[in-house]
This record gives structure tokens, sequence and C-alpha cells, in this order.
């Protein structure tokens, strides 16, 4: 009796004639999928566990030296492939890339024309999607959403229940976190945006290492931006950041 989820068939992707289809060999009940059905495209067993209940589905690719395991999913149009890495139950969807050197795990969900690449993480029940960018060494994690033509790149780091969407850009060092809005053209490079406080001194001072500079109250996306192209190289830490 076979232990395998799945066998590749000789049925070659119309575009990539290195990819083999895939045929379930037994049942896969959380995904609706029976003994016997196809799936989606891989260039070889080491791109789609044996293990767990992970698939690929309809046109989806992965290949290269991808690797889907857990419970993952790739399906519709998505595409995983060079170094990358689907885990846990991650979704990746619809015409979304996952390549490089990236990582997608927990429950993380990327869709649309959404992009992770470079070393970028994103994990948890983080969900990018749109034509959003996640790159470079960004992690992403949480209950955040990227999202429209979004990117978050370099060392950035969104967490929490942060949102980063229209054209906003963030990058650098820059932090996203709390349930702070990042959105419309905003650019932010260094610092914090956060809705949550700094670490203050005993005389109710910014400490050492918080950012040279600390903007309280509310502020709209606008008035931020204005604040950052006005003194780009400040780092600012922003409390109560709003659109």
């Amino acid at each position: 009796m076979t232990t395998n989820k799945y066998e590749i068939t000789e049925i070659r992707h119309p575009s990539n004639p290195n990819l083999k289809g895939i045929r379930a060999l037994r049942s896969i009940p959380r995904y609706g999928i029976k003994k016997g059905d196809h799936g989606g495209f891989v260039e070889s067993e080491a791109n789609l566990s044996q293990e767990g209940e992970c698939w690929v589905n309809m046109h989806a690719m992965v290949y290269g030296n991808a690797r889907v395991s857990e419970n993952a999913r790739v399906f519709e149009n998505a595409a995983v492939f060079e170094n990358a890495a689907v885990s846990g139950y991650a979704i990746v969807s619809e015409n979304a890339e996952v390549h490089g050197h990236a990582r997608v795990s927990g429950n993380a969900w990327v869709s649309g024309g959404a992009c992770v690449y470079g070393d970028a993480r994103v994990s948890e029940y983080a969900w990018v999607y749109g034509d959003a960018r996640v790159y470079g060494d960004a992690i992403v994690h949480g209950h955040v959403r990227v999202s429209g033509n979004a990117t978050v790149t370099d060392n950035a780091l969104v967490t929490d229940n942060a949102t980063v969407s229209g054209g906003a850009h963030v990058s650098g060092s820059a932090h996203v976190t709390g349930s702070t809005h990042v959105s419309g053209d905003t650019v932010l490079k260094e610092g914090r945006v956060s809705q949550t406080p700094f670490p203050v001194n005993e005389d109710d001072q910014p400490a050492d290492d918080a950012p040279q500079y600390t903007v309280t109250g509310t502020l709209t996306v606008n008035q931020l931006a204005s604040l950052l192209q006005a003194l780009p190289e400040v780092q600012w830490a922003v409390q109560g950041a709003d659109r």
C-alpha cells in the first residue's frame, strides 16, 4: 500500500515543459481533493512534500529549489520558485509569486498579483495582496495587511494589526506596529510608526534608544508625509498615526 500522496504524471505545463502535472494518490478532504484528481505542476518531488496535506492545484507551478510543505496550498495561477518555501497553512493564490529565498508560513496568504521575494518573511495571519511587494529582508507578520501598490522592503518590519496600502513605501529600518494605517504615497525609511507609547526616562523624555524626534497626537497620512518630506533625514516616532 502506497504512502505517497501524489505522483508526477507525464502531463507537461503548456508554457514550461520542464514542469509536469501531479495526480492525487489519496484524498485530501481539507481541500476537497479526491484520489485521482489532477493538480498543478512541479519540477520534481522535492517541490511538494509527500507528507501533510499540502497541495498544488489548478495551473499553479512550484519549481527550482522551492518547496511547499505541511498543510500549505498553492493554487490558481500562482508560482513558487527559486529557493522559496511555503509551509504551515499558508496560501499562495491567484497570480501571486513567491521566489528568491522568501518564506511564507503560518496562516499567511499571498494573493492577487502580489510578490514576496528576496529574503522576506511573511507569517502568522499576514495577508499580502493586490499588487503589493514584500522583499529584501523585510518581515511582515501578525494580522498585517499589505495591499494596493504598497512595498515593504530592506529591513523593514510590519507587525501587529498594521496596514500598508495604496502606494506607500516602507523601507530601511522602519517599523510599523500597533493598529497603524500607512497609505497614500507615504514613504517611511527610518524610525517607527505606532499607536503604542514609546519608552521614556524618569523625566518623561524620550529614552536614549528612542528616535530623535517624537510627534504625538493624531496625524493624517498627508501630515505625516509632509513632515517626512520636510526633514527626510530625521528618524521619526509617530504615536497615533491614522488615515
